[in-house]
Parts: C-alpha cells; sequence; structure tokens
C-alpha cells in the first residue's frame, strides 16, 4: 500500500504440488539397484483421458544404454497385445483395444505394461539409468511419461539437505544494554 513504483516489488513462491496425478506414468521397483545382479521392474500406466474410445494404443519404450536387452522379460499387460524389439526399442502395440474415455467409462480406461530387465554387467558405480515411455493413443501425438531414475550401488535418499546462509546485515539489530539477558 502507498507504494507507486511497482517496479521493485517482487514476490515468489516456492511450495510443492501435493496431490497432482498423471495417469500416464511410468514406475520402477528399485530406485538402486545391487551390483549388477538385481533385475529392475518397471510398470507403465496408460489411460484414455480423450473424448472418445481409442482403437489402437501404442507405448514405446526406448531401453537405457546401461540396460541388458537380453535379460528383458515381460510380466504383465492390461489387454492383448503385439509386441516389437528393435535395437533398444521396445514397442507394445493394443490393436482394438476399444479403450473407452475417462469420462464415459473411468475404471475400463486404464490399460498397463510391466517387464522387467538387468543392468549390464561391469557397469559402475553411481551409474545412473533413466528411462520413460510414450503413449500414443490412436493417431494422436505421444504422452510422455516421468523419467525414472535408477542408480547402480548408491544409497538412495529420501532427505534434501538445505544449506541455509545468514548474513550478518540480516540478523536482528542488538540493543545495548539488552534489559533482557541476565
Amino acid at each position: 500500500f502507498g507504494d507507486s513504483d511497482t517496479v521493485d516489488n517482487q514476490d515468489t513462491l516456492k511450495q510443492w504440488v501435493i496431490g497432482a496425478y498423471d495417469p500416464n506414468d511410468k514406475q520402477c521397483s528399485e530406485k538402486q539397484i545391487g551390483l549388477n545382479t538385481q533385475k529392475v521392474d518397471y510398470h507403465i500406466n496408460f489411460q484414455n483421458t480423450g473424448n472418445d474410445t481409442a482403437f489402437t494404443v501404442r507405448v514405446a519404450d526406448t531401453l537405457d544404454n546401461h540396460l541388458d536387452i537380453s535379460t528383458l522379460q515381460m510380466i504383465n499387460a492390461s489387454h492383448n497385445y503385439t509386441f516389437d524389439l528393435e535395437n533398444k526399442a521396445i514397442m507394445w502395440t493394443f490393436n482394438n483395444i476399444l479403450l473407452p474415455d475417462s469420462t464415459t467409462n473411468e475404471p475400463e480406461s486404464h490399460g498397463l505394461v510391466e517387464y522387467s530387465i538387468s543392468p549390464k554387467a561391469g557397469i559402475a558405480l553411481g551409474t545412473e539409468i533413466t528411462n520413460s515411455a510414450s503413449i500414443y493413443f490412436d493417431f494422436n501425438p505421444p504422452i510422455l511419461t516421468n523419467t525414472t531414475l535408477n542408480t547402480i550401488g548408491v544409497e538412495p535418499t529420501d532427505t534434501v539437505m538445505t544449506r541455509i546462509e545468514v548474513l550478518e546485515e540480516d540478523l536482528p539489530v542488538r540493543v545495548y544494554p539488552n534489559p533482557f539477558e541476565d
């Protein structure tokens, strides 16, 4: 109030978004992978949030260079599919899936793909493996999932350390003598 020069006024708000949910996502079973012995399970969820039935859904997943494609194993899928593997690219195609949109039939508008894979042998400690997927509903542009991150042999942490520096000029002015000190 009363400040006529608004050029130097600014405000920053930083907060966590709680409760946001994207039904098209990718999850992994492990954040930390043991020394090249542990398989990682990947789970890709998809949901038709459009406004009409999806006739074909394709899920494309290009594997990280540190994953051993010879260890790839399918675990589960929500619907019948065909499977193609070319180089490091996996493609699941759900033809004639007839996936209803979420406003017409929310429970039936979901689908999933699950698979497991191991890292290549001899990967250095601390190596990061990233992975994401693209989901195509009919002829629409792809929906990109989040990127998963696994680290070879490094302990995961849920703690975020923040360093706060207090400059001397930011400290309150001390008044002497202080009547509150003994």
